[in-house]
Formats: structure tokens, C-alpha cells, sequence
């Protein structure tokens, strides 16, 4: 038979094992040995000791007695001083006196005489103080919360001063002018369609010609920073403005040329210098800042336009740049040119998120590139997107160079 492992000890296990039983054993043979001796002690008393006892047992009772009632009349003082001290005083009960009373001018204790609780008496006392009034004695039952039974027994005593009551209120004035205390509506201006210079026209004349306030506050601010309208197709420009209001406005647009600043010449304010061929898909800001009329704005914002592209395809596309001037393309001719390596989009395999990411293509227009695709199948011909509702001819010839089949 095999033994098991846990009651395998080592030497040194067996040698700690033998010490505490032989100690355990020493233990309990000593408890067994000495009980008997402890018991076996008897304790014996003399004879002269029990007199002595009995001779003084009864002059220590008297003694102890008295000492224990000090005691006890010590603290019952205290408890009775503690009590006095510290015991709430009661509420004592007014005696009802039922007279002839005015709810409108009686105070707080003749109310408490008259048997109303204090918490009603201190809502009647809170709705006068607000300049509430009794007309009439059953006016007190509107008071909240009021012991209705009881004021039915104060009624025949009530007693109302008519001439101490403010006179009521009449409403026929107001109802004779219903426009008083009626909130003043905005009234739509009258459109005035005339003639206008939009560096020079006012809040006032803007409002005047239809546009919004919105609109408005938007062009001032534009003025207000030194911005100016050089041709009225400018107008355009203005972040979020309505279009169609500036179409309407627009035959009765004038600018005085006279009082437009001068324009800075660009060219002026580079030095001449050798300059390289610069490809606008593949250059850095220093490359096209080396450009005339380029400048650190400028050669961020295309770099910017570039990526949400994927790149150009014809230098025409600089034009959509906030900014770019058409002159700068006139004066670098022949040192810009546009590479044609643009990143496409496979629209077999691409999703919403990826097609809508491009500059060209929103939301809709990307959906229902996906849908078509989910409902007939992959595009065989790239112009097949142009099946869709969205897509008509100009939008189709703008995206046309950035979309693929693989």
C-alpha cells in the first residue's frame, strides 16, 4: 500500500511534532495533578473572627445604607435640575374669544384668539403681506390648506371695512386697447428694390433691399476689416448669404471705382529672380512660394485644396481657390504645370465614407453612387454613374477624372 504524500514528514517535521506532544503532555498531566490539592484547601474561619463579624455587621449595614441613599438623593437632584433645565415649554392653549373681526386688518394674535392654527394664520398674514385682499367674508376659504369646518364658524363674526379696500382694478381699458402690455411683433420691412453701392449702403438700406439681418451683419463686418467689393459679383462671397436675394439685387448694384483703395500690385513686392518649373501636384510650400504672387496663405491653401482632390488634373483648378487671382497663372506661364497623377476612386469597391471624403463628391451624390451599384451590380463603364438621378452632365465632367473601375 502506497502512503499517500501529505503524511510524509521530513526529520526535522518529526523531531517539531514529538516536542509539542510531549509539552501538550506535560499540560495536562499537571492540570491533573494539582486540581485535587486546590480543592482539597478548605478555608477555616476562627471563632473569634465570627464574633468580631457579627459585633460590627449591623453599625456597617446602617453606615452603608445611609452612604447609598446620599448617593441616590445626589442624583435625583441632578436629573430634576438636568430636566428643568432642558425640559421644552409646553404649548399652552389660548383661550378662543369668538368676536367681531376684519380678516383684512386684525393681526396675528387675534387670529390665535379667534382658534385659527398658526400655520393658517401665517398663510393669511403671507397672502395680505402680498397685497391680497377679502372683498367678501368667503374669501378666506381660497386660502390653501385652511381649516374649512372651522372658518365656517367665524363667518357670522366677520366684518369687512369696504372703504379700507383698494379699489378693483377695471379692465375695459385694456380691452378697449388690446395692443397695451402685447408684445411688440417684428414687422417684415417693406422691399425697396433701388439702386445701391454695397462698400457705401447701410444696415438700414440693406434691410431695405430684402436682405436678412443675418446677411447683413455679415457684409458690415466684412466692410469693418477692410474688406471691399470690387465688382458686385463679390457679394457672392460673403459666408452663408442668400443667393437668391443677391441675384434679385444684383441689376441694381453700382460701385464707385473712385472710392476703392488702390490695388496692391503683387508683382511689386517680389524681387526678381531666376525662377524654376514648378509642379503644382508634387511641390512644397518653399517650391510655390517661389512663385509671383504666392505667398505663405496662398501656398498653404493649395496644398490644402490639392489633398482634398487627390490632386489636379488641369491648372484651371486653381481658379477655385478662395483668392487665387487669374493674373498669377498669366504671369508664371510657362513655369506651372500640373502632372497628371491624381489619386482615383474605384467606385466597385469604395464606400459612402470614402467617396464623400472627396472635394467634388457630397453626401448624396456618394450614396447614390453606392446604391446603384447594391441595386444593378458593378459599374461596367465609368458612365454608367451617370444613370443615377444626382449626376447630370457638369457633375459627371468634374469627377470624371478622379473615378476608376479598379
Amino acid at each position: 500500500m502506497k502512503i499517500p504524500e501529505f503524511i510524509i514528514f521530513t526529520k526535522k517535521e518529526r523531531a517539531i511534532i514529538l516536542a509539542l506532544s510531549f509539552i501538550m503532555i506535560l499540560i495536562y498531566g499537571s492540570n491533573i495533578f494539582m486540581k485535587p490539592r486546590m480543592m482539597n484547601q478548605d478555608t477555616h474561619t476562627s471563632l473569634s473572627e465570627i464574633v468580631q463579624l457579627s459585633a460590627h455587621s449591623d453599625a456597617d449595614k446602617e453606615q452603608a445604607i445611609s452612604q447609598a441613599e446620599a448617593v441616590l438623593n445626589t442624583v435625583a437632584q441632578k436629573k430634576s435640575e438636568r430636566e428643568a433645565r432642558y425640559s421644552k415649554k409646553k404649548w399652552e392653549k389660548p383661550v378662543i374669544k369668538l368676536t367681531e373681526f376684519d380678516p383684512n386688518t386684525i393681526d396675528s394674535l387675534q387670529w390665535i384668539s379667534l382658534g385659527v392654527h398658526r400655520y393658517s394664520v401665517s398663510k393669511i398674514l403671507n397672502y395680505r403681506s402680498k397685497g391680497g385682499r377679502f372683498r367678501k367674508c368667503k374669501d378666506l376659504f381660497k386660502i390653501y390648506n385652511i381649516d374649512t369646518s372651522y372658518i365656517s364658524t367665524l363667518l357670522p363674526y366677520c366684518n369687512i371695512d369696504n372703504n379700507k379696500i383698494p379699489s378693483k382694478k377695471s379692465y375695459v381699458k385694456e380691452k378697449d386697447n388690446p395692443t397695451k402690455n402685447k408684445k411688440k411683433q417684428w414687422e417684415k420691412p417693406v422691399v425697396e428694390l433701388t439702386n445701391f453701392d454695397p462698400n457705401t449702403a447701410d444696415s438700414l438700406l440693406w434691410i431695405s433691399l430684402g436682405i436678412h439681418r443675418y446677411s447683413v451683419s455679415k457684409i458690415l463686418n466684412y466692410r469693418a476689416k477692410g474688406g471691399e467689393f470690387r465688382k458686385c459679383e463679390d457679394l457672392y462671397r460673403i459666408y452663408n448669404i442668400d443667393s437668391n436675394s443677391i441675384s434679385t439685387i444684383l441689376p441694381y448694384c453700382t460701385i464707385d471705382t473712385s472710392l476703392l483703395s488702390a490695388k496692391k500690385s503683387y508683382n511689386q513686392n517680389y524681387k526678381k529672380k531666376a525662377r524654376q518649373i514648378v509642379d503644382i501636384n508634387t511641390a512644397d510650400t518653399t517650391a510655390l512660394k517661389s512663385l509671383y504672387g504666392v505667398g505663405p496663405y496662398l501656398s498653404g491653401a493649395i496644398i490644402e485644396y490639392r489633398n482634398s482632390l487627390g490632386g489636379f488634373h488641369s491648372l484651371s483648378q486653381l481658379n477655385e481657390i478662395y483668392a487665387f487671382e487669374p493674373e498669377i497663372l498669366i504671369d508664371n506661364k510657362g513655369y506651372i504645370i500640373c502632372s497628371d497623377s491624381v489619386a482615383k476612386i474605384n467606385i466597385n469597391t469604395a464606400d459612402v465614407i470614402t467617396l464623400k471624403s472627396h472635394k467634388y463628391i457630397d453626401y448624396r451624390v456618394a450614396n447614390i453612387i453606392v446604391n446603384y451599384r447594391e441595386q444593378h451590380g458593378p459599374y461596367k463603364n465609368i458612365s454608367d454613374v451617370k444613370k443615377t438621378i444626382l449626376i447630370n452632365d457638369s457633375i459627371y465632367m468634374k469627377i470624371l477624372p478622379y473615378l476608376s473601375l479598379e
